[in-house]
């Protein structure tokens, strides 16, 4: 969970849309380097200072070449973690089809111990 700052209601969503993407992207290429293409993001609510927010990357195709993910970011109600409210959502279009530098691997081998698709 990710908490929202303030002046960041919006601004700060599609970064962090495109960084759980590409965090996503790392992963199902098998480690792969990957490039954002596209990002497109569709706001639908605000959320303000101190309020809690998770985001969650899905695929909608992954390539060889090229992956699509939707970013969905939602607020948590406090008083039951069950309740959510749909804040934004994006669309992350990403180039995997290039070899990570050999540096990176001890950074897959902390990731493996927490991704999951």
């Amino acid at each position: 969970m990710l908490p929202a700052f303030q002046g960041a209601e919006r601004r700060g969503v599609g970064a962090d849309s495109r960084i759980d993407g590409e965090f996503g992207g790392y992963v199902a290429s098998g480690y792969r380097r990957v490039f954002g293409v596209q990002l497109s993001t569709n706001h639908i609510k605000p959320a303000m200072l101190g309020e809690q927010v998770e985001a969650e990357a899905t695929p909608v195709r992954v390539g060889r070449t090229i992956q699509v993910w939707e970013v969905q970011i939602r607020k948590i109600d406090p008083s039951t973690s069950s309740s959510k409210v749909l804040l934004s959502t994006s669309r992350v279009v990403l180039l995997s089809n290039t070899e990570a530098p050999k540096e990176m691997k001890e950074y897959e081998e902390k990731i493996k111990k927490y991704a999951r698709l």
